[in-house]
């Protein structure tokens, strides 16, 4: 009898612990807060500039492993030139938010990066400071081409987009965070950095951004 109390004990602190578990991370339900931050994306106007913008579909096995409350997928234009990009906006929890950079998800599509990410300041608009972005050149050799892709990737908590060493760490107090990848690419690898348009994708978008997601 003694030995069945104990073992029934265990298992209700096991149990326990589990649903406060679940509950410290918001396993059953969303907070309001990450509701909010989700319907924000949605703000994120169709045309930024001269770019005009094309909804995309994230696999939804894709959506689930990643943990994310919402996202935005699309592919810019600037029909003047052809330029394009791409862009992913997420929302969701710090901890699954802060990790699955490109080093570990781009691998898994073939591609190899160049060489280490590198900081980037982007310039933000309207007087605003510099926003800060990981960049990294990630190349996939195919039977005829090689495809180039430039890839930038930062954080934001509802404020300024940082960089920084450990995001998980960094952003361990958010209550929900935003991730945002910007991917310019081109089929030939000796085409020259001005192939890569993100970076001026960005200097427009920033502040669209900023529209969306604080006000």
């Amino acid at each position: 009898m003694t030995r069945t109390l104990a073992l029934l004990v265990a298992l209700t602190a096991v149990l326990f612990s589990g649903v406060l578990h679940g509950m410290w991370t918001e396993r059953w339900h969303t907070s309001a807060t990450r509701r909010d931050a989700a319907e924000r994306l949605g703000r994120l106007p169709q045309r930024i500039g001269e770019w005009e913008g094309q909804d995309q579909e994230m696999d939804r096995r894709e959506f689930e492993v990643a943990m994310i409350d919402g996202y935005v997928m699309r592919r810019y234009v600037r029909p003047r030139d052809g330029s394009a990009v791409s862009l992913l906006l997420v929302s969701g929890r710090h901890g699954p938010v802060s990790v699955h950079s490109p080093e570990v998800c781009y691998a898994g599509a073939g591609y190899a990066q160049v060489a280490a990410a590198v900081r980037e300041d982007v310039p933000a608009g309207h007087g605003s400071q510099a926003q800060q972005f990981l960049k990294a050149k990630f190349l996939k050799e195919n039977a005829t081409e090689t495809d180039a892709l430039w890839i930038r990737w930062g954080w934001s908590a509802g404020g300024d987009w940082q960089a920084p060493k450990n995001p998980r760490l960094t952003f361990a107090r958010s209550g929900v965070l935003y991730k945002l990848y910007v991917i310019g690419g081109s089929q030939a690898a000796s085409d020259q950095e001005q192939s890569d348009p993100g970076l001026e994708f960005l200097g427009v978008l920033l502040p669209e951004l900023r529209g969306a997601l604080i006000q």
